[in-house]
């Protein structure tokens, strides 16, 4: 407790701070913490977690320049502390503290880069910083399944309804990992492993081994989300959204899911429910035949100096069903010309 407490109390002021002393003081406390911590147990998960958590309160109060630039700053100052650790220099910790620093710097570079790329301008960019910043989550579930139903929200409003379900169904998939290893129940998924079907991409939300914290510990997983209404809302929210995007296979995998927890609570109704819906997908599903379409998909990628560290980068763009080379072209070129001169 003292040591979540104390990380996160440097990490979302001190390390931030105009004054050199107390950023220098600041990292330096963090870095005894997380060696402490290391030295003791073999793991700073916990340092980790609470600075990834301090981290999140900190962009959300604050987003000036200034701030972003003392706080890469101290995560410098903290690799160095690392580096010239000699006592520790054959161990893995080096490597762990570099991977924490340079994490939370692109979690802090990607924030501010949300707030800069409009919403009408270029929402699927939008959506990639979403994305990069839910992965850098990955060790604070609670923050992840934020952003990740904050990646839904935005993909419905674009009218991407199979994006906006994956993303409801990553977050199942994590909270029901987390249940799994506090307490197993035979009605309930046995972990992301379940919604493999689905799509093998819900695996990353396994829990990392060398980040696995006991789940209800330190109030990490306690939220309401963190529960078997909470999931259920989740998958019922994709299974919708998956019969407006035609994805009727997934319907039915989702379901399963479903069926496995309301026959465990004799809810009879919403099984009478899930049987009904199946019936109209598969109907719908009949209908269609091939005239079923997903959509267009593009692959765009980025060259020259003016685009950073995105200069070399491709990207899928998913267009409406039918769109042509020339039309995505054309938007793409008056969008960034306009950014770019």
């Amino acid at each position: 407790a003292v040591v979540s407490t104390q990380s996160g109390h440097y990490g979302r002021g001190h390390c931030a701070s105009s004054v050199k002393d107390i950023r220098e003081e600041a990292i330096a406390s963090i870095y005894l913490l997380m060696r402490q911590n290391y030295e003791s147990v073999g793991s700073f998960s916990r340092v980790k977690i609470q600075l990834t958590i301090a981290l999140s309160r900190l962009r959300s109060s604050d987003t000036s320049l200034s701030n972003d630039i003392y706080l890469k700053k101290s995560l410098k100052t903290l690799q160095k502390y690392a580096e010239n650790d000699t006592e520790l220099s054959s161990t893995r910790f080096p490597d762990q503290v570099k991977e924490v620093s340079t994490n939370l710097f692109m979690i802090m570079r990607d924030t501010v880069r949300m707030k800069e790329v409009k919403q009408d301008k270029d929402s699927a960019m939008r959506v990639d910083l979403m994305y990069r910043i839910a992965k850098g989550y990955q060790n604070s579930p609670a923050l992840r399944i934020t952003w990740l139903k904050s990646m839904a929200e935005e993909h419905k409003q674009n009218d991407d309804k199979c994006e906006a379900a994956m993303c409801y169904i990553h977050a199942a998939a994590l909270i029901s990992e987390y249940m799994y290893m506090v307490e197993y129940h035979a009605h309930m998924p046995n972990g992301c492993v379940a919604y493999s079907n689905i799509s093998q991409n819900v695996l990353q939300e396994c829990a990392v081994i060398d980040d696995v914290l006991k789940p209800d510990e330190d109030g990490m997983c306690t939220g309401g989300e963190f529960s078997e209404k909470g999931l259920e809302h989740l998958l019922i929210n994709s299974a919708k959204l998956f019969v407006e995007a035609n994805m009727f296979e997934n319907v039915d995998e989702v379901y399963k899911i479903l069926t496995d927890i309301y026959k465990n609570n004799n809810r009879n109704e919403k099984l009478g429910e899930i049987h009904k819906s199946l019936n109209l997908a598969y109907d719908r599903m009949k209908n269609l035949g091939r005239k079923r379409v997903i959509g267009s998909f593009f692959r765009v990628t980025f060259y020259g100096e003016k685009f950073g560290d995105m200069n070399g980068v491709s990207m899928i763009y998913k267009e409406k069903p039918f769109t042509k080379l020339p039309e995505i072209s054309q938007r793409l070129q008056a969008l960034y010309g306009s950014m770019y001169n």
